[in-house]
């Protein structure tokens, strides 16, 4: 999803994209699918579409054009309970699997939300000022948690043993509420998202073109190499089922691991 209400769908795995129908001209920033079909995207003026059929048809089930609040992120918490998470600290939750959603704040002093997900206990949140916030009801209440930083935080992996953080200059954290360690990584860029693949590989994206990778054996993190012409911003990873990753960005997408996680040399098309 993107600028311009823009929605594209694959179904040879990321060969190629054709571009579905979209009710809405808004900016998309985040796109969530489930297996049982159902698929919800977010965006700009507090834009949520929601689709029933495996993203073939959509529907605008939310639009608060009057506010002009952006939702940036959005997590399926299960039994038909959805949050999403936005600008100046705008809280969306839905208790019907999307058809009708109620508004909040995560707190008075309302930060940027750019990322929700869902772990074991409920929901956490992170954005502007190095906040992190988690909720156990669905989203309704948030308590702040402690970060070892202070500047924005763009997203949040959860991992079975540790929780890591990415945020502006090159900020990457891994570790827990009470325990963070700063990851010490060749680069200043902007780090804006990462994901898991099955094997507990961890793919971190950003600013000019990068990419960092967190081997599951020995937890050491390494950068990949990027041609000039690719040092273009990578927004978000994402995985597909043969654990290749592409990167999502200003220019589109490209591949930057290939079958199985490995990774592909500068230069290298898939």
């Amino acid at each position: 999803v993107g600028e311009r209400g823009l929605i594209l769908q694959s179904k040879d795995r990321g060969q190629s994209f054709a571009q579905v129908s979209s009710p809405t001209r808004r900016l998309l920033s985040d796109v969530l699918l489930r297996s049982d079909g159902v698929a919800f995207a977010v965006g700009h003026e507090s834009t949520i579409l929601r689709s029933k059929d495996a993203d073939a048809t959509w529907e605008a089930v939310h639009h608060d054009p009057e506010q002009d609040l952006a939702l940036f992120s959005i997590a399926d918490a299960g039994a038909g309970k959805l949050v999403a998470v936005g600008a100046f600290g705008l809280i969306l939750t839905s208790s019907d699997d999307g058809l009708t959603w109620e508004q909040g704040l995560v707190s008075e002093d309302g930060p940027h939300l750019y990322s929700v997900k869902s772990h074991k206990e409920g929901r956490v949140t992170v954005g502007e000022f190095g906040s992190l916030y988690s909720s156990s009801d669905q989203g309704k209440s948030w308590k702040q948690l402690p970060t070892p930083y202070e500047g924005t935080l763009f997203d949040i992996l959860i991992m079975k043993d540790r929780w890591i953080l990415m945020g502006l200059r090159g900020n990457l954290w891994e570790g827990n509420v009470s325990r963070w360690k700063k990851i010490s990584v060749p680069t200043d860029a902007t780090l804006f998202g990462g994901a898991l693949l099955t094997d507990d590989t961890v793919i971190v994206v950003g600013a000019e073109g990068v990419s960092l990778l967190r081997s599951p054996t020995s937890g050491e993190w390494t950068s990949l190499e990027v041609r000039e012409a690719d040092r273009r911003l990578l927004s978000e990873p994402l995985p597909l089922l043969d654990d290749s990753v592409l990167g999502l960005g200003e220019k589109g997408y490209r591949f930057i691991l290939g079958h199985g996680g490995s990774p592909l040399k500068a230069g290298e098309q898939r």
